[in-house]
């Protein structure tokens, strides 16, 4: 049987305590400075 995405992907700790320094919206993307892009990209798996 086939895993739900909920079952695959786990939130890293700092997202669901709140600690996270930014939380990005993937829409806003394109808008961020390099910096940001990349530390929001390295800090992400993609899927």
């Amino acid at each position: 049987m086939s895993k739900t995405l909920n079952q695959t992907c786990t939130p890293r700790a700092a997202v669901l305590d709140g600690t996270a320094d930014f939380v990005v919206n993937l829409a806003d993307l394109p808008a961020l400075s390099e910096a940001d892009a990349t530390e929001f990209l390295d800090s992400n798996v993609l899927t």
